[in-house]
């Protein structure tokens, strides 16, 4: 089984970092103008950055990719795989003191995400509502609407700001502990059902993958965008979702609850939202542009959803995720000819040419010059297997 070297690890790591980087930032800056043209849905925005993660994941090059080579590349690898650094008695190579550091502080953020989650899991399940609440009649009639049956738990948090929802396996919601006096029942039913929605796409298990691809690229400012913009694709979704076949009433009832959250969470006490934000997902962001470009969607009444649209997105999306796997960049080195001695003691053969000559007492080749070689037992099986004339005495 053949094992691929150090250098070429290092080639398709950098390569598949350079490729998802290009996607991630062409893509960041053409969607929001393709969502306002309504060329493309959010499921299908969604599924390109699936495939931007798949692509940062799987860093390796196809068995039929084409290798184009520059001496470009030649400076940075000379100082990676050919220069050492020394520590005293010790030498090391500059890449595997590089790979020591990134294993290192990837583990670290790694077991710091999962800490977080563990003290978010810990810190929301501490106060269960009660079945009969109000809000459990709500989220009955939510599952009622769509058909669905999660088992999910309300909880409610003092100190907390904005409404949340959380959970991998055990799904939750989790309200602030005056929800009651905060919001209507009117403002309460969106605020469960848009909670529902996240916890019905499973969008939690994809704020966590994306949380890792930050641990995992920490030094690649693209994959900050890449959370950021996939976080509010999400949001887009669930809004849609939780506004299809409302009339026009209701999504300016949906705007005002938004609205009303905004204002909460900038005048509660909250000791626990910058912990709560990394680890769930809360009803509205703390960012103005999102924000913007959320009511902009959320006013646009009839967004038709092609699935003309969409296929063409699918297919040109997935061409090029195929296509970044057929064509890597390495380093380019020329034979170093003036290093090179003859050696009167080797012997260039041809199988086309030459020919193998097997008796009782021994067994060589004869070369085209005349001249013979003695081979062992394993040299005559490879020669047959290349195809190479035998004469058996």
């Amino acid at each position: 089984m053949y094992q691929m070297s150090n250098l070429e690890l290092f080639c398709d790591f950098w390569i598949c970092v350079l490729y998802t980087s290009i996607f991630i930032l062409l893509f960041y800056h053409i969607r929001k103008k393709l969502m306002k043209l309504r060329l493309i849905s959010v499921r299908a925005i969604c599924f390109i950055y699936f495939l931007c993660l798949l692509r940062l994941l799987l860093p390796f090059e196809a068995p039929w990719a084409i290798c184009i080579t520059s001496r470009i590349f030649n400076p940075i690898m000379d100082f990676m795989f050919f220069r050492r650094i020394s520590f005293g008695h010790h030498s090391l190579y500059f890449y595997q003191i590089l790979f020591t550091l990134y294993v290192t502080i990837s583990i670290f953020l790694l077991l710091r995400l999962l800490f977080s989650y563990t003290v978010v899991s810990a810190q929301t399940r501490k106060k269960s509502l009660d079945p009969s609440d109000k809000a459990y009649r709500f989220l009955s009639d939510i599952q009622d609407d769509y058909s669905t049956s999660l088992n999910i738990k309300l909880y409610e948090l003092d100190n907390l700001n904005s409404p949340l929802s959380t959970g991998l396996l055990r799904k939750c919601i989790i309200l602030p502990a005056s929800y009651s006096t905060l919001y209507s029942d009117e403002q309460l039913h969106f605020i469960l059902r848009h909670e529902y929605n996240h916890l019905k796409n499973r969008d939690c298990f994809s704020k966590l993958l994306a949380n890792v691809v930050v641990c995992l690229f920490f030094w690649n400012p693209c994959v900050y965008i890449f959370r950021k913009d996939i976080e509010q694709s999400m949001e887009l979704r669930c809004d849609q979702m939780t506004l299809d076949g409302l009339t026009d009433n209701k999504r300016l009832q949906y705007l005002e609850t938004m609205l009303l959250v905004i204002k909460n969470q900038n005048t509660l006490k909250a000791s626990r939202s910058s912990l709560s934000e990394r680890c769930a997902l809360k009803l509205v962001s703390n960012y103005p542009v999102d924000l913007k470009e959320r009511f902009l969607v959320i006013s646009k009444k009839h967004y038709a959803h092609s699935f003309f649209k969409d296929l063409v997105v699918y297919t040109f999306a997935a061409t090029l995720f195929i296509s970044s796997y057929t064509v890597f960049f390495s380093s380019h080195y020329d034979p170093p000819l003036d290093d090179i001695e003859p050696d009167c003691a080797c012997h260039e053969i041809d199988p086309t040419t030459d020919t193998l000559v097997i008796d009782d007492s021994d067994c060589y080749i004869l070369l085209n010059d005349g001249s013979t070689l003695s081979v062992s037992g394993n040299a005559i099986q490879l020669w047959e297997e290349n195809g190479g004339r035998v004469i058996r005495k």
